[in-house]
């Protein structure tokens, strides 16, 4: 797999303008990027987080707690080491065994469930 982007680094005092590079301080920029249909754990994303008026964030998709290296097999990881929120109008699914790390909550809003197979 490539690198998605590059840093550039601009080493003057002068000013320099790259038109393809993605900037930390503008938003709506990722939409028009090409897109990999089967993502493996070890990819990073850049994302805008609109809960940050979309700064871009850096993203391991492993740490979502799934990935796929195949599009008819699915992983998640057996142990929710982060608080998770399954949101109202979603479900969601996991392979169990799971493991709830000490101090970790899951919640499950209401109209919504979690199914462990």
């Amino acid at each position: 797999m490539g690198t998605l982007f590059a840093k550039q680094e601009v080493r003057s005092s002068g000013s320099a303008t790259d038109t393809n590079a993605v900037h930390v301080n503008a938003s709506s920029e990722i939409s028009g990027v090409a897109e990999k249909t089967i993502p493996i754990a070890a990819d990073l994303l850049i994302i805008e987080d609109s809960a940050a008026t979309n700064a871009k964030k850096k993203l391991q998709l492993g740490n979502l707690g799934f990935s796929s290296s195949n599009a008819a097999i699915q992983f998640n990881a057996q142990t929710i080491s982060a608080n998770l929120t399954i949101p109202t109008g979603q479900n969601a699914v996991s392979a169990g065994p799971i493991t709830i790390a000490d101090n970790i909550t899951v919640t499950i809003a209401d109209g919504s469930s979690w199914v462990i197979v």
